[in-house]
């Protein structure tokens, strides 16, 4: 079973994704809209951070419960009340 590893960034206009297979060295990229909490809200930016992981999947046969681990960079989460408004959108991802 695939351990796959995602990393994203999401910003202002844009949440980009890269999703790697350790083991078979595979690389997939994907984009969703705007990934900034303060911009457009806790529900909204977690949002994107499944989309752009699902885009990266996309076509690849794997799903969101083949990620091993992700970690996400957000423009704008810079404090705790937005982390912790944010924290049960991203606990609720599939396979995260």
């Amino acid at each position: 079973m695939a351990r796959l590893v995602a990393g994203v960034d999401g910003g202002a206009s844009s949440t980009r994704a890269v999703v790697v297979d350790p083991d078979s060295g595979g690389v997939w990229t994907g984009r969703a809209g705007p990934g900034n909490p303060v911009n457009v809200g806790a529900a909204a930016a977690a949002a994107a951070v499944r989309e752009s992981i699902e885009d990266a999947l996309r076509g690849t046969g794997y799903r969101l419960s083949s990620l091993a681990s992700a970690a996400a960079g957000l423009a704008g989460l810079d404090s705790r009340v937005l982390r912790s408004q944010l924290a049960p959108h991203i606990a609720s991802l599939s396979g995260l």
